[in-house]
């Protein structure tokens, strides 16, 4: 009878991990492809301008995604048995993480080093953690032990209990959690933040601000955009859509400048332009506001 071998809690949580995300992505996986393929094949036309070798290139992404689901699943599967096949499987699967990570970051570090750098941050810090985790001794003990048992050998001895505290793991373990968060909201914030100043449905609100005598009379003069702008923005190489609220400040006051703007056959165009400030409102588009 093989003896009952100890599984640490945390190859139990990834065996899981691994299970969910890949049957869960096997059950879903039609809608996914149909979902997904069009947007796919979209971002590889705009590379590849040959129509034969976009659509190859498609159908090989599409099949290693749909592969990477049952990949996952089979993983999770073997985990939860102890079979060391399952442990160099996953050990792959992270390294190949981590190499897609910085391909990544190096590719979005070209139109955006912020949101690169929180991209890369809880990447890393995810994938590395994991395989740090994994190639621990006493976390490899049972697979190799498994292993050996099923070849009818010896069971190795168990490697000696680490020497470092709980606490410590513990407290490194959230302080490095922490820290990537804290990058990647930060730079997911500064990318939308960064994506909002370059349109041109902010520029145009802008200067329109700073042209009218009516602003300048009311706020005091220069005008400055300062703060966190929020509000949507969609915009592709012909349509597009933006509603957005500027902080702006004067010398006198200050002040929100919302603007909506509609993209049409590749040109901008803005809809309404409306600066609010304490003592109310002044309309600058499409009718301006009359200015005593």
């Amino acid at each position: 009878m093989q003896p009952q071998l100890p599984r640490p809690v945390g190859i139990n949580l990834l065996a899981l991990n691994y299970l969910v995300i890949g049957c869960f992505g096997a059950l879903f996986l039609p809608l996914l492809l149909w979902a997904a393929s069009p947007a796919i094949h979209a971002l590889i036309a705009q590379r590849i301008r040959a129509p034969f070798l976009s659509i190859l290139v498609t159908c090989v992404v599409m099949t290693i995604w749909a592969g990477g689901y049952i990949l996952y699943a089979l993983t999770g599967y073997g985990m939860l048995r102890l079979r060391m096949w399952a442990w160099k499987a996953a050990v792959i699967l992270h390294w190949v993480s981590i190499g897609l990570a910085l391909v990544a970051i190096a590719v979005v570090a070209r139109y955006d080093w912020m949101l690169s750098l929180s991209v890369g941050a809880i990447s890393l810090l995810w994938f590395g953690g994991i395989l740090y985790y994994l190639q621990r001794p006493r976390v490899r003990w049972p697979f190799d032990a498994a292993n050996a048992i099923a070849q009818g050998k010896g069971m190795p001895s168990q490697p000696p209990p680490r020497t470092t505290p709980t606490w410590k793991i513990v407290t490194l373990a959230v302080t490095a959690f922490i820290v990537g968060v804290s990058v990647f909201v930060l730079g997911l914030f500064a990318s939308i933040e960064k994506s909002f100043r370059s349109s041109t449905a902010y520029s145009m609100a802008l200067n329109r601000a700073q042209e009218s005598p009516c602003v300048a009379k009311t706020l005091g003069e220069p005008l400055v955009a300062k703060g966190f702008i929020s509000g949507n923005l969609n915009s592709s190489s012909e349509t597009g859509e933006a509603d957005l609220d500027i902080p702006v400040h004067r010398s006198k006051a200050s002040g929100n400048l919302h603007v909506e703007a509609k993209k049409t056959s590749g040109s901008w165009a803005i809809n309404s332009l409306t600066l609010e400030h304490s003592e109310g409102q002044i309309h600058l588009a499409p009718v301006p506001s009359p200015c005593d």
